[in-house]
Protein backbone atom coordinates (compact mmCIF):
# COMPACT_ATOMS: atom_id res chain seq x y z
CA UNK A 1 0.00 0.00 0.00
CA UNK A 2 1.00 3.75 -1.43
CA UNK A 3 0.69 6.09 2.32
CA UNK A 4 -0.56 9.08 1.19
CA UNK A 5 1.93 12.24 1.11
CA UNK A 6 -1.69 14.48 1.54
CA UNK A 7 -1.63 14.04 5.50
CA UNK A 8 -4.43 15.14 6.89
CA UNK A 9 -6.22 13.57 9.47
CA UNK A 10 -9.11 12.52 7.13
CA UNK A 11 -6.03 10.24 5.18
CA UNK A 12 -4.83 8.84 8.65
CA UNK A 13 -8.10 7.78 9.43
CA UNK A 14 -8.49 6.11 5.39
CA UNK A 15 -5.39 4.33 6.74
CA UNK A 16 -6.44 2.95 9.16
CA UNK A 17 -9.50 1.05 8.45
CA UNK A 18 -6.62 -0.39 5.22
CA UNK A 19 -4.87 -1.90 8.41
CA UNK A 20 -7.63 -3.57 10.52
CA UNK A 21 -9.17 -4.71 6.70
CA UNK A 22 -6.20 -6.45 6.73
CA UNK A 23 -5.09 -4.82 3.13
CA UNK A 24 -1.45 -2.85 3.58
CA UNK A 25 1.00 -5.81 2.95
CA UNK A 26 4.25 -3.61 2.22
CA UNK A 27 3.69 -0.23 3.29
CA UNK A 28 5.38 2.26 1.15
CA UNK A 29 6.07 5.78 2.72
CA UNK A 30 6.31 9.55 0.87
CA UNK A 31 9.00 11.01 1.40
CA UNK A 32 7.20 14.83 1.54
CA UNK A 33 4.45 15.47 3.77
CA UNK A 34 1.64 18.63 2.55
CA UNK A 35 -1.62 19.45 4.02
CA UNK A 36 -0.27 18.09 7.72
CA UNK A 37 -0.77 21.79 9.36
CA UNK A 38 -3.69 20.42 11.63
CA UNK A 39 -2.01 17.09 13.51
CA UNK A 40 -2.11 15.55 10.43
CA UNK A 41 1.51 14.11 10.81
CA UNK A 42 1.24 13.38 14.25
CA UNK A 43 -2.23 11.41 13.22
CA UNK A 44 0.35 9.38 10.89
CA UNK A 45 3.20 8.20 13.26
CA UNK A 46 0.19 6.89 15.62
CA UNK A 47 -1.05 5.25 12.17
CA UNK A 48 2.18 3.99 11.16
CA UNK A 49 2.86 2.70 14.59
CA UNK A 50 -0.45 0.71 15.04
CA UNK A 51 0.72 -0.82 11.59
CA UNK A 52 4.25 -1.39 13.10
CA UNK A 53 2.35 -3.86 15.89
CA UNK A 54 -0.09 -5.43 13.73
CA UNK A 55 2.06 -6.44 10.61
CA UNK A 56 4.03 -9.28 11.17
CA UNK A 57 6.74 -8.24 9.58
CA UNK A 58 6.70 -4.60 9.55
CA UNK A 59 7.13 -4.33 5.97
CA UNK A 60 8.35 -0.51 4.37
CA UNK A 61 9.07 0.52 1.36
CA UNK A 62 11.03 3.61 0.27
CA UNK A 63 11.53 5.91 -2.54
CA UNK A 64 15.21 6.22 -2.20
CA UNK A 65 16.61 4.19 -4.88
CA UNK A 66 19.59 2.79 -3.06
CA UNK A 67 21.90 3.14 -0.15
CA UNK A 68 23.72 5.83 -2.07
CA UNK A 69 20.60 8.48 -3.10
CA UNK A 70 21.19 10.93 -0.13
CA UNK A 71 19.01 13.21 -0.71
CA UNK A 72 15.33 10.90 -0.41
CA UNK A 73 17.22 9.34 2.47
CA UNK A 74 17.75 12.67 3.99
CA UNK A 75 14.24 14.10 3.24
CA UNK A 76 12.51 10.99 4.83
CA UNK A 77 14.48 10.66 8.31
CA UNK A 78 13.61 14.85 8.67
CA UNK A 79 10.45 14.64 8.63
CA UNK A 80 8.74 13.12 11.89
CA UNK A 81 6.65 10.04 10.08
CA UNK A 82 9.58 9.48 8.17
CA UNK A 83 12.37 8.91 11.04
CA UNK A 84 8.79 7.01 12.96
CA UNK A 85 8.56 4.59 9.83
CA UNK A 86 12.27 3.96 10.00
CA UNK A 87 12.06 3.18 13.65
CA UNK A 88 9.35 0.72 13.52
CA UNK A 89 9.79 -1.30 10.31
CA UNK A 90 11.36 -5.20 10.69
CA UNK A 91 12.56 -4.16 6.85
CA UNK A 92 13.26 -1.58 4.74
CA UNK A 93 13.76 -1.71 0.72
CA UNK A 94 14.10 0.55 -1.50
CA UNK A 95 11.88 1.68 -4.84
CA UNK A 96 14.37 -0.51 -6.54
CA UNK A 97 14.57 -3.34 -4.73
CA UNK A 98 17.75 -3.51 -2.44
CA UNK A 99 17.68 -3.73 1.05
CA UNK A 100 18.14 -0.68 2.82
CA UNK A 101 17.25 -1.24 6.52
CA UNK A 102 20.59 -0.90 7.83
CA UNK A 103 21.18 2.16 6.08
CA UNK A 104 17.86 3.79 7.28
CA UNK A 105 18.18 3.08 10.83
CA UNK A 106 21.71 4.60 10.84
CA UNK A 107 21.17 7.90 9.34
CA UNK A 108 17.33 7.86 11.71
CA UNK A 109 19.26 6.71 14.96
CA UNK A 110 22.04 9.69 14.03
CA UNK A 111 19.39 12.36 14.05
CA UNK A 112 17.35 10.74 17.01
CA UNK A 113 20.61 11.17 19.06
CA UNK A 114 19.96 14.67 17.89
CA UNK A 115 16.40 15.10 18.92
CA UNK A 116 16.95 13.18 22.38
CA UNK A 117 20.08 15.34 23.44
CA UNK A 118 19.82 18.98 25.53
CA UNK A 119 19.15 20.90 22.25
CA UNK A 120 16.79 18.86 20.25
CA UNK A 121 16.29 22.11 18.05
CA UNK A 122 19.95 21.32 16.24
CA UNK A 123 17.59 17.90 14.66
CA UNK A 124 14.64 20.06 13.60
CA UNK A 125 14.57 22.59 10.42
CA UNK A 126 12.52 25.66 10.75
CA UNK A 127 9.30 26.73 12.80
CA UNK A 128 9.07 23.32 14.88
CA UNK A 129 10.35 20.51 17.44
CA UNK A 130 9.66 17.05 18.17
CA UNK A 131 11.22 15.11 20.57
CA UNK A 132 10.84 11.28 20.47
CA UNK A 133 10.95 8.14 22.99
CA UNK A 134 11.71 4.49 21.09
CA UNK A 135 11.07 2.05 24.03
CA UNK A 136 11.37 -0.90 21.85
CA UNK A 137 15.31 0.42 20.88
CA UNK A 138 15.85 1.20 24.81
CA UNK A 139 15.75 5.27 23.47
CA UNK A 140 13.66 6.43 25.98
CA UNK A 141 14.86 8.89 27.80
CA UNK A 142 15.57 12.19 25.94
CA UNK A 143 17.33 14.89 28.14
CA UNK A 144 14.70 17.40 27.72
CA UNK A 145 12.36 15.38 29.60
CA UNK A 146 14.34 13.14 31.94
CA UNK A 147 16.87 13.59 34.62
CA UNK A 148 18.50 11.44 36.83
CA UNK A 149 17.86 11.05 40.79
CA UNK A 150 19.26 11.01 43.80
CA UNK A 151 19.62 7.46 43.25
CA UNK A 152 21.05 8.19 39.51
CA UNK A 153 17.60 6.21 37.80
CA UNK A 154 16.47 8.05 35.01
CA UNK A 155 13.27 9.76 36.12
CA UNK A 156 10.30 12.56 34.37
CA UNK A 157 11.73 15.92 35.18
CA UNK A 158 9.38 17.78 37.52
CA UNK A 159 7.31 20.90 36.90
CA UNK A 160 9.67 23.59 36.94
CA UNK A 161 11.72 21.74 34.02
CA UNK A 162 8.86 21.56 31.93
CA UNK A 163 8.12 25.21 32.77
CA UNK A 164 11.61 26.05 31.08
CA UNK A 165 10.92 23.74 28.33
CA UNK A 166 7.98 25.37 27.35
CA UNK A 167 9.23 28.58 27.50
CA UNK A 168 11.82 27.31 24.99
CA UNK A 169 9.59 25.71 22.32
CA UNK A 170 7.58 28.74 21.81
CA UNK A 171 10.71 30.83 21.31
CA UNK A 172 11.51 28.56 19.09
CA UNK A 173 8.38 28.75 16.94
CA UNK A 174 7.15 32.15 17.44
CA UNK A 175 9.26 34.73 15.81
CA UNK A 176 9.41 37.97 18.08
CA UNK A 177 7.21 40.16 15.75
CA UNK A 178 4.58 37.29 16.66
CA UNK A 179 5.41 36.95 20.43
CA UNK A 180 2.02 39.13 21.52
CA UNK A 181 0.09 36.30 19.76
CA UNK A 182 0.71 34.22 23.10
CA UNK A 183 -1.82 34.11 26.02
CA UNK A 184 -0.71 35.41 28.67
CA UNK A 185 -0.13 32.79 31.55
CA UNK A 186 -0.07 29.92 28.35
CA UNK A 187 3.48 29.27 29.05
CA UNK A 188 3.48 28.06 32.28
CA UNK A 189 0.33 26.63 31.57
CA UNK A 190 1.46 24.92 28.69
CA UNK A 191 4.38 23.81 30.79
CA UNK A 192 2.25 21.76 33.20
CA UNK A 193 0.13 20.24 30.40
CA UNK A 194 2.60 19.14 28.82
CA UNK A 195 4.49 17.64 32.08
CA UNK A 196 1.40 15.78 32.82
CA UNK A 197 0.39 14.47 29.32
CA UNK A 198 4.06 13.48 29.08
CA UNK A 199 4.43 11.62 32.26
CA UNK A 200 1.06 9.67 31.59
CA UNK A 201 3.31 8.37 28.58
CA UNK A 202 5.57 7.27 31.03
CA UNK A 203 3.58 5.69 33.26
CA UNK A 204 0.86 4.16 30.70
CA UNK A 205 1.99 4.37 27.76
CA UNK A 206 4.60 1.65 27.28
CA UNK A 207 2.02 -1.35 28.00
CA UNK A 208 -1.17 -2.62 25.38
CA UNK A 209 -4.09 -2.75 26.61
CA UNK A 210 -3.97 -6.34 27.83
CA UNK A 211 -0.94 -5.23 30.05
CA UNK A 212 2.01 -6.50 27.05
CA UNK A 213 4.81 -4.98 26.17
CA UNK A 214 4.00 -3.71 22.31
CA UNK A 215 6.52 -4.62 19.93
CA UNK A 216 6.70 -1.03 19.21
CA UNK A 217 6.44 1.38 21.98
CA UNK A 218 6.94 5.21 20.62
CA UNK A 219 6.13 8.44 22.70
CA UNK A 220 6.83 11.76 21.65
CA UNK A 221 6.19 15.65 21.45
CA UNK A 222 5.69 17.57 17.92
CA UNK A 223 5.16 21.05 17.74
CA UNK A 224 5.14 23.20 15.33
CA UNK A 225 4.43 26.38 13.51
CA UNK A 226 2.57 26.61 10.07
CA UNK A 227 2.00 29.76 7.79
CA UNK A 228 -1.15 29.03 6.09
CA UNK A 229 -2.90 30.83 3.22
CA UNK A 230 -6.32 31.13 3.11
CA UNK A 231 -6.60 29.24 -0.19
CA UNK A 232 -4.64 26.42 1.38
CA UNK A 233 -7.49 26.04 3.98
CA UNK A 234 -10.11 23.71 2.39
CA UNK A 235 -7.08 20.98 1.10
CA UNK A 236 -6.09 21.01 4.81
CA UNK A 237 -9.49 20.50 6.10
CA UNK A 238 -9.66 17.26 3.45
CA UNK A 239 -13.98 17.69 4.15
CA UNK A 240 -13.64 17.04 7.79
CA UNK A 241 -16.42 19.46 9.16
CA UNK A 242 -14.90 20.02 12.31
CA UNK A 243 -11.93 21.65 10.60
CA UNK A 244 -13.70 23.29 8.09
CA UNK A 245 -15.86 25.43 10.64
CA UNK A 246 -13.07 25.88 12.84
CA UNK A 247 -10.90 27.40 9.99
CA UNK A 248 -13.26 29.56 8.49
CA UNK A 249 -13.01 31.37 11.66
CA UNK A 250 -9.30 31.80 11.46
CA UNK A 251 -7.55 35.76 9.81
CA UNK A 252 -3.80 36.37 9.76
CA UNK A 253 -2.08 37.30 12.49
CA UNK A 254 -1.78 41.18 11.49
CA UNK A 255 -3.60 43.43 9.48
CA UNK A 256 -2.14 43.43 6.03
CA UNK A 257 -0.81 39.95 6.41
CA UNK A 258 -2.11 37.42 3.80
CA UNK A 259 -0.63 34.09 6.00
CA UNK A 260 -2.73 32.76 9.08
CA UNK A 261 -0.16 31.91 11.68
CA UNK A 262 -1.67 28.61 13.44
CA UNK A 263 0.62 26.80 16.33
CA UNK A 264 0.56 22.87 16.54
CA UNK A 265 1.31 20.90 19.80
CA UNK A 266 0.69 17.32 19.95
CA UNK A 267 1.65 14.54 22.96
CA UNK A 268 1.58 10.77 21.48
CA UNK A 269 2.01 7.05 22.37
CA UNK A 270 0.93 3.55 21.38
CA UNK A 271 0.15 2.87 24.87
CA UNK A 272 -3.81 0.98 26.26
CA UNK A 273 -5.60 4.04 25.50
CA UNK A 274 -6.97 6.35 27.87
CA UNK A 275 -10.44 3.83 28.41
CA UNK A 276 -8.30 1.15 29.03
CA UNK A 277 -5.78 2.62 31.14
CA UNK A 278 -8.06 4.41 34.06
CA UNK A 279 -9.91 1.16 33.94
CA UNK A 280 -6.78 -1.18 33.71
CA UNK A 281 -9.18 -3.36 31.28
CA UNK A 282 -8.41 -4.67 27.98
CA UNK A 283 -10.32 -2.23 25.29
CA UNK A 284 -12.20 -5.61 23.67
CA UNK A 285 -14.02 -5.55 27.51
CA UNK A 286 -15.17 -1.79 27.14
CA UNK A 287 -18.39 -0.78 24.98
CA UNK A 288 -17.95 2.22 23.19
CA UNK A 289 -20.15 4.29 25.73
CA UNK A 290 -18.46 3.16 28.72
CA UNK A 291 -15.03 4.23 27.07
CA UNK A 292 -16.42 7.57 26.27
CA UNK A 293 -17.25 7.98 29.77
CA UNK A 294 -14.23 6.87 30.96
CA UNK A 295 -12.29 9.28 28.32
CA UNK A 296 -14.40 12.08 29.75
CA UNK A 297 -13.34 11.34 33.42
CA UNK A 298 -9.79 11.74 32.42
CA UNK A 299 -10.26 15.07 31.36
CA UNK A 300 -11.31 16.32 35.10
CA UNK A 301 -9.16 17.41 37.42
CA UNK A 302 -7.21 15.71 39.73
CA UNK A 303 -8.39 12.40 38.23
CA UNK A 304 -6.49 9.55 39.75
CA UNK A 305 -4.94 6.65 37.26
CA UNK A 306 -2.77 4.11 39.46
CA UNK A 307 -0.63 6.66 41.60
CA UNK A 308 -0.49 9.98 39.51
CA UNK A 309 -3.29 12.18 37.92
CA UNK A 310 -4.18 11.90 34.46
CA UNK A 311 -5.25 15.74 33.87
CA UNK A 312 -3.81 17.33 37.13
CA UNK A 313 -4.45 21.24 36.78
CA UNK A 314 -2.14 22.12 33.77
CA UNK A 315 -4.64 20.48 30.63
CA UNK A 316 -7.41 22.66 32.55
CA UNK A 317 -5.72 25.50 32.15
CA UNK A 318 -4.49 25.27 28.70
CA UNK A 319 -8.24 24.64 27.78
CA UNK A 320 -9.62 27.49 29.70
CA UNK A 321 -6.92 30.08 27.64
CA UNK A 322 -7.34 29.01 24.18
CA UNK A 323 -11.19 28.77 24.58
CA UNK A 324 -10.22 32.49 25.06
CA UNK A 325 -8.25 32.36 22.20
CA UNK A 326 -9.93 30.07 19.56
CA UNK A 327 -8.17 27.64 20.33
CA UNK A 328 -9.21 23.90 19.25
CA UNK A 329 -8.37 20.32 20.26
CA UNK A 330 -8.64 16.60 19.29
CA UNK A 331 -8.07 13.38 20.91
CA UNK A 332 -7.48 9.86 19.07
CA UNK A 333 -7.34 7.23 21.73
CA UNK A 334 -8.72 3.45 21.38
CA UNK A 335 -11.93 3.68 19.36
CA UNK A 336 -12.84 7.45 19.46
CA UNK A 337 -11.83 10.16 17.28
CA UNK A 338 -13.02 13.27 19.40
CA UNK A 339 -12.45 17.11 19.14
CA UNK A 340 -13.47 20.03 20.82
CA UNK A 341 -13.91 23.74 18.90
CA UNK A 342 -12.78 25.65 21.86
CA UNK A 343 -13.37 29.30 20.32
CA UNK A 344 -16.93 28.40 20.12
CA UNK A 345 -17.10 27.57 24.38
CA UNK A 346 -17.80 29.75 26.56
CA UNK A 347 -15.88 30.75 29.51
CA UNK A 348 -16.71 27.81 32.51
CA UNK A 349 -15.95 27.22 35.71
CA UNK A 350 -11.92 26.15 36.08
CA UNK A 351 -12.06 22.34 35.10
CA UNK A 352 -15.34 22.15 33.81
CA UNK A 353 -14.96 19.39 31.12
CA UNK A 354 -15.02 20.94 27.67
CA UNK A 355 -17.59 19.63 25.17
CA UNK A 356 -16.18 16.61 23.04
CA UNK A 357 -17.87 15.57 20.32
CA UNK A 358 -17.30 12.63 17.52
CA UNK A 359 -15.12 13.49 14.97
CA UNK A 360 -17.30 10.98 12.85
CA UNK A 361 -20.54 11.49 11.78
CA UNK A 362 -23.16 9.06 13.55
CA UNK A 363 -22.68 5.31 13.03
CA UNK A 364 -19.20 6.35 11.00
CA UNK A 365 -16.24 3.81 11.07
CA UNK A 366 -13.57 4.26 13.71
CA UNK A 367 -10.80 1.85 13.61
CA UNK A 368 -9.01 1.33 17.01
CA UNK A 369 -5.82 2.91 17.23
CA UNK A 370 -2.67 2.01 19.60
CA UNK A 371 -2.54 4.65 21.91
CA UNK A 372 -3.09 8.16 22.39
CA UNK A 373 -2.73 11.23 20.70
CA UNK A 374 -3.90 15.18 22.21
CA UNK A 375 -3.42 17.70 19.05
CA UNK A 376 -3.93 21.48 20.50
CA UNK A 377 -3.83 24.43 17.72
CA UNK A 378 -4.36 27.69 18.09
CA UNK A 379 -3.86 30.58 15.99
CA UNK A 380 -1.19 33.48 16.30
CA UNK A 381 -3.18 36.84 16.47
CA UNK A 382 -6.87 38.17 16.06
Amino acid sequence: MQLSSFMTVSAAEDFLRHIYAGTVGKLQIPTRARHHAAGGEAAFVQAVSTWANEANPAELVSYAEGPVDEVQIERLVSRLHGLVGILVADTISSIRGPDLTEVLRKAALERLSLLQSATPEDGSRGPQLEIVCFDHLAKSHPRSFYAPSEQGVLQVRRLPAFNLFAAEVLKELVPTALSRGIPEGFTSALGGALHELFRNTEEHGRVNDRGDVPTKSVRGFHARRHSITPKMLPALAAEAKPFSDYFSRLRPARAGNRDIQLIELSVFDTGPGMAASLSARPLTSIDRNEELLLVRRCFGKNVSRKSISSAGLGLPTVIDLLRERNGFLRLRTGRLSLFSDLGLEEQRAFGELPELRDWADPGGRIAPIAGTLFTLLFPLGA
